[in-house]
């Protein structure tokens, strides 16, 4: 089972700050956490499927975005960190 962690402002919609899920892919995961946590967490992928710009998905601490993006295949030891991107400096 993948572990999932939620990093601030996630963790304050999913009232924890990590959990496992049984899912294969980045695509799957966002699935089965809008099912879990209703549609605040309906950001992770954009309206083509694709994951969202706004969102920074770490797969065992590389950046999702230069993976496969919602195809990163997921592992049962992943380790998998949700935030949000920093935008400004």
């Amino acid at each position: 089972m993948a572990l999932i962690r939620f990093l601030a402002p996630f963790n304050k919609i999913t009232k924890v700050d990590s959990l496992q899920l049984d899912v294969k892919s980045i695509r799957e995961m966002a699935g089965e956490l809008v099912n879990i946590f209703g549609k605040e967490m309906d950001v992770i992928l954009n309206k083509e499927g694709e994951l969202s710009p706004g969102i920074v998905i770490l797969v065992n601490r590389r950046n999702a975005h230069t993976l496969k993006g919602a195809d990163t295949v997921l592992q049962e030891d992943s380790e998998v960190i949700i935030v949000p991107y920093i935008y400004g400096g």
